[in-house]
């Protein structure tokens, strides 16, 4: 991927174009450090912040950073934020109203993205956009897909999935109400016989609320009982 450049100096031009073919667009500040040959540790420091001062580089977390490749991107992210997700903590997957958004059950501007992890992982901020982190049972670790990004893969909770989760850990009444607006809405995006499926691994509550929502819909909830 070339970098199309109109500020940068031809020593940093080749150094993220370098950086992009080797590490592509998310790289570390150690991965960088291995292109500036014949650099001492604190010039490269400097070089580093003055690429990001500049907005060629997006600091996402301490010593990782995302390569901008066009002046009208400068300063700003334009990575997907589920990549970036993932990039925080490997072991999860993006889930809540961001999956529904990603399979296209819900429209609304966001500027949380919410993930499950079996494992802990604390909060980040790129921008304006906050990263969170729910941690969940490792039994419940599951509901996934893989989908691709560009040249990166993110890990993305099925609809059915999502729904369950804002159930279970976002458990008030905004969630609930959110929850059956979707299952009246988008039936026909829905596989209610997954959704029943999942919800019996979750526990008895989980099954009774399912139960309660599916009712209103007009499911049968025969095999919840």
């Amino acid at each position: 991927m070339q970098i199309n450049n109109t500020i940068l100096s031809q020593s940093d031009l080749n150094i993220l174009e370098e950086a992009i073919v080797q590490f592509h667009k998310i790289v570390t500040f150690d991965e960088l450090a291995t292109l500036y040959v014949g650099e001492t540790r604190d010039t490269i420091r400097r070089k580093v912040a003055l690429l990001v001062k500049k907005g060629w580089l997006i600091r996402l977390k301490k010593g990782q950073y995302s390569i901008i490749t066009s002046i009208g991107s400068l300063g700003f992210n334009d990575l997907s934020e589920y990549v970036i997700a993932q990039t925080f903590n490997k072991e999860s997957y993006v889930s809540f109203e961001n999956a529904l958004q990603y399979h296209g059950l819900f429209d609304q501007m966001l500027t949380t993205v919410g993930s499950i992890t079996s494992k802990y992982a604390r909060a980040h901020k790129v921008q304006a956009t906050n990263y969170t982190f729910s941690r969940i049972k490792g039994e419940l670790y599951f509901g996934f897909t893989t989908e691709t990004f560009g040249s990166y893969t993110a890990q993305v909770a099925e609809v059915e999935k999502a729904l369950l989760d804002m159930l279970y850990i976002r458990h008030s009444a905004y969630n609930v109400n959110l929850v059956l607006e979707k299952l009246r809405e988008y039936k026909h995006k829905i596989n209610f016989a997954k959704l029943k499926r999942y919800a019996k691994r979750y526990g008895i509550g989980i099954v009774r609320t399912v139960g309660f929502l599916l009712d209103q819909v007009g499911e049968d909830t025969t095999d919840l009982l």
